[in-house]
C-alpha cells in the first residue's frame, strides 16, 4: 500500500468535530423537493505528494534484512489522477415514508502494492532470513512478506482492488426506507444502509446496515430528544457469525432551543474479527523496529528480532473484542455569533489477543481504559470570516509486554474506536477536499495508538461562491514512541473552492507537516490537489 492510503489508515482515521466543509462533495446529497428525484456527478482529481511517512516494514531481498531504515521516515514523490462516479435518488411515496438510494465508484485510481516474496530462516544472512527461492533455507519455517520492490500497477477503489471492492459492497453506499410519524415527524426511522455516528463521529462515523430510531419529543413535549440504533459496522454486507455482532448506541438529548443540545451517548460493540488486537499488534512492531536499528546486522540480537518480526507480520490475529463507550457533547450558542462545541468520553472493556511462548500460544484477554476530550470554539465577527480555535485530546499507550500480559497486569490505555472520523486537518487526520472519500477503517488514536494532542485554529473566509479554509495545528502524542519522541510536528493546510454554478465546483488543497521527533526521519511531508466536481444540476 503507498504511502498516502498508509497515513489515511494508520496514522488516525478519527471523528467529525467539525461540519463538512463547503468544498467537499457531500455523497450523502440533500433530496430535492419533487416526490422523486435522482442526480449524478463526477469528482476529478489531481494530487501530488512527497515526504508522507510509512508504517510498513518491508523486506529487502538483495540485502537479505528488513528495511527498517524506511520506517516512519520521508517516502518518495509520486503523483496520480483519480476520480469518483455517484448517482443519487429519491422516492416520497407517501408524507410518511420514503426510499433512498446512493451509490458511487469508490475513489478510484491506478497504484501499485509491494510484492510478496517467500521468506524462510537461513543461517548465512546477516538476518537470519533469505528469499526461499534463491537462500539455503533452515528448517520448515516460512514467511510470506511484503518486499520493497513494487509490484505491477492495478486499479484500485477506495485504496483496494476493484473487484474486491465491488464484490463487498457492490458500491451501494446507501439503500434505506425512511418513516416519520406523529406531530411534525416526531418519530423517525431508517431501516438498511445508511451512515450513522456515534459520539459525534469519534467512534463511529461511516456507512452500517441496520435500523436507526430518532424521537423528538420537543415537538409535543418538553425539550428532550432520543435516538437508539442497531446496526452492523461494515462498508461490506455482513456474512457468517458477523451476523451475529451488531453495534447498538443510545443517545439522549436536552434541546433548549433549535439547534442547540446537550446530551450523553453509549455504545457497545462485540468484534470476533481481531481487528481492535491488530491494533495492539501495530505498536509491537515499532517495538522490534527499534531493536533492529540498535543492533548490528549479523549478530544474535539482530537475527532473533529479525525472525520475531518475521512472526509477528505473517501471524493471523485473532482474539475478539468487547467494548463500551460513554460518554457526553453538546453544542451550544455563546452569542448571536458565536458557539462552543464539546464530546468528551470513555472507551472500556477487553480486547482479546494471543501470546506466543515458546512453550505454547496462549489466548488472552487485555483490559482497555482510554478516553477522548474535545471542544472547539466557532466565531463569525462578520465580513465572511468564520475562526475556529480548537483541541482534541486522544489518549494512546504503548503495547504491553507478553511477560505483563501473561501475569494479568498488561492493560491498554489507549482511546479505541470502531471506524472514527476527524477533519481537523488534511494531513495527519482526515479533512481536505477528497475528506468525503475516506476509506474510514478500524483505529486507535495516533501512530501506531501513542494518542494524539491537538492544539490547533481553522479560519475560514466565505464570499458568495468562493471559500478559503486555513487549518493550523500542533500535533503531539499522547504517549511517547519507541524512538522516545512525543512530537508529530506543525501542519498548516490550505483548502480553497469556488463555486460559479450549482453543478460545478473548482478546487485546490496545499498540505505541509513539518515531521518531529516522533518520527525517526524527520522531513516535511507535502501534498497538493487539484480537483473539479461536476453533478447534474
Amino acid at each position: 500500500m503507498e504511502a498516502l492510503a498508509l497515513i489515511a489508515a494508520l496514522l488516525l482515521a478519527s471523528a467529525g468535530d467539525a461540519p463538512p466543509a463547503s468544498d467537499t462533495l457531500a455523497l450523502e446529497l440533500l433530496a430535492d423537493d419533487a416526490p422523486l428525484w435522482a442526480r449524478a456527478g463526477l469528482s476529478a482529481r489531481y494530487t501530488w505528494q512527497a515526504g508522507l511517512p510509512s508504517t510498513l516494514v518491508l523486506f529487502d531481498g538483495a540485502a537479505q534484512a528488513f528495511a527498517a531504515d524506511r520506517y516512519l521516515t520521508p517516502g518518495p514523490s509520486q503523483g496520480y489522477a483519480s476520480g469518483l462516479l455517484f448517482a443519487s435518488a429519491g422516492w416520497e411515496a407517501t408524507g410518511w415514508l420514503g426510499f433512498r438510494l446512493d451509490l458511487d465508484s469508490g475513489l478510484v485510481r491506478s497504484q501499485s502494492f509491494p510484492s510478496t516474496a517467500v521468506v524462510c530462516q537461513s543461517l548465512t544472512s546477516p538476518s537470519g532470513l533469505t528469499i526461499a527461492s534463491g537462500g539455503s533455507c533452515v528448517g520448515q519455517a516460512r514467511y510470506t512478506l511484503a518486499t520493497t520492490t513494487a509490484g505491477p500497477r492495478e486499479i484500485t477503489s477506495n485504496g483496494q482492488s476493484f473487484s474486491s471492492e465491488a464484490s463487498q459492497t457492490a458500491f451501494i453506499r446507501q439503500l434505506y426506507a425512511d418513516v416519520s410519524a406523529g406531530r411534525a415527524g416526531a418519530f423517525h426511522a431508517r431501516l438498511g444502509r445508511q451512515r450513522l455516528r456515534i459520539a459525534d463521529g469519534f467512534v463511529y462515523d461511516d456507512w452500517g446496515l441496520g435500523l436507526d430510531l430518532d424521537l423528538d419529543v420537543g415537538a409535543f413535549g418538553p425539550p428532550l430528544a432520543f435516538s437508539a440504533s442497531v446496526f452492523y459496522p461494515s462498508r461490506a454486507w455482513p456474512t457468517g457469525s458477523a451476523w451475529r455482532y451488531p453495534v447498538v448506541a443510545a443517545t439522549a438529548e436536552w434541546t433548549p432551543s433549535l439547534g442547540e443540545w446537550v446530551g450523553l451517548w453509549g455504545a457497545w460493540s462485540g468484534d470476533p474479527t481481531g481487528d481492535a488486537a491488530a491494533i495492539l499488534q501495530q505498536g509491537l512492531v515499532e517495538n522490534d523496529v527499534l531493536e533492529l536499528l540498535q543492533t548490528t546486522p549479523g549478530s544474535a540480537a539482530y537475527k532473533a528480532a529479525s525472525r520475531r518480526m518475521a512472526n509477528l507480520l505473517t501471524t493471523s490475529v485473532r482474539g475478539g473484542s468487547s467494548l463500551g463507550w460513554i460518554g457526553a457533547s453538546g453544542r451550544l450558542e455563546l452569542s448571536a455569533w458565536s458557539e462552543i462545541r464539546f464530546t468528551a468520553g470513555l472507551a472500556f472493556g477487553t480486547v482479546g489477543t494471543s501470546v506466543s511462548t515458546v512453550m505454547a500460544t496462549t489466548p488472552v484477554d487485555v483490559p482497555a481504559l482510554g478516553w477522548l476530550l474535545s471542544g472547539r470554539l466557532v466565531a463569525q465577527p462578520g465580513s465572511g470570516f468564520t475562526i475556529s480555535p480548537f483541541f482534541i485530546w486522544l489518549t494512546g499507550d504503548s503495547p504491553p509486554s507478553t511477560q505483563q500480559i501473561l501475569s494479568g497486569s498488561g492493560n491498554w490505555g489507549g482511546f479505541l474506536a470502531i471506524s472514527p472520523y476527524i477533519t481537523a486537518t488534511n494531513l495527519f487526520f482526515q479533512g481536505g477536499i477528497s475528506e468525503s472519500y475516506a476509506d474510514r477503517r478500524a483505529s486507535a488514536s495516533g501512530v501506531n495508538a501513542r494518542g494524539v494532542v491537538a492544539p490547533g485554529l481553522e479560519v475560514r473566509w466565505s464570499r458568495g461562491s468562493f471559500d478559503a479554509v486555513v487549518k493550523a495545528a500542533w500535533l503531539w502524542s499522547d504517549e511517547a514512541s519507541a524512538l522516545g519522541g512525543v512530537s508529530y510536528g506543525p501542519e498548516v493546510d490550505l483548502n480553497i473552492s469556488w463555486t460559479p454554478w450549482r453543478w460545478l465546483a473548482l478546487l485546490a488543497e496545499a498540505d505541509v507537516l513539518a515531521m518531529g521527533n516522533f518520527f525517526p526521519g524527520q522531513g516535511v511531508a507535502r501534498k497538493f490537489i487539484l480537483g473539479v466536481n461536476l453533478s447534474t444540476p
